[in-house]
């Protein structure tokens, strides 16, 4: 991700309306503030990513200094467009969330760590199919599908799970990794969202639900 590519940072694209640039800096910003974090070593990185919000947001949010930004970076975007870049869905192998939130308790990670670290239990094979399982869980109980499947739900289905992620925080997701996964997918722009949506659902076809227990 570009550090500097404000859209990126507030996950929203490049046709964003005024509101919907608004509604996602609310959203965020709540998510990121500093003082919703107990430990110092966690309020630096909640401010790090507090301060690139409300950067991005000064700029989108003013209609001279938006177009100003995207004319400045018309070459940049011309340029990147012409490299090939991986699925969105791979991605996640290499992603890097801020620290884990934890507060005062026995469990100081997330489920997966947990289990595979301390209660050694069995977890999903590879970051890609944790995702995956924490998706076929969102879908067959959030959403509300009644499926034993992936070939009883469908690209819409997992496009529903993926927006549980853009509208509640992330405390209130279940899974396996809902701290990493919800830093993933609010960092994606509308386009990148719907990709991944298409991308995880064809990996739900082709290799199943892979929980690591067997």
């Amino acid at each position: 991700m570009n550090d500097h590519d404000y859209y990126k940072i507030l996950g929203v694209s490049r046709s964003a309306t005024p509101q919907e640039i608004r509604d996602r800096f609310r959203f965020l910003s709540h998510a990121y503030h500093p003082d919703k974090l107990p430990a110092q070593s966690q309020k630096s990185s909640a401010e790090f990513e507090f301060k690139r919000i409300n950067e991005a947001y000064a700029v989108l949010s003013d209609d001279i200094r938006r177009r100003q930004y995207d004319a400045s970076c018309s070459d940049a975007r011309s340029s990147s467009q012409r490299t090939v870049n991986p699925p969105v869905l791979e991605r996640i192998t290499y992603f890097a969330p801020p620290p884990y939130p934890w507060r005062d308790g026995p469990i100081k990670e997330e489920t997966y760590d947990y289990r595979q670290y301390i209660s050694k239990s069995p977890v999903p094979p590879s970051k890609v199919d944790t995702l995956i399982c924490d998706l076929w869980a969102i879908s067959t109980n959030d959403v509300g599908i009644a499926a034993t499947s992936p070939t009883q739900l469908s690209a819409f289905d997992v496009s529903a799970a993926i927006r549980i992620y853009e509208t509640r925080q992330w405390s209130q997701i279940r899974g396996y990794r809902p701290w990493t996964h919800w830093n993933f997918i609010n960092r994606l722009t509308a386009e990148e969202r719907e990709v991944l949506a298409g991308e995880a659902y064809a990996y739900m076809l082709r290799n199943g639900i892979k929980t690591g227990e067997f």
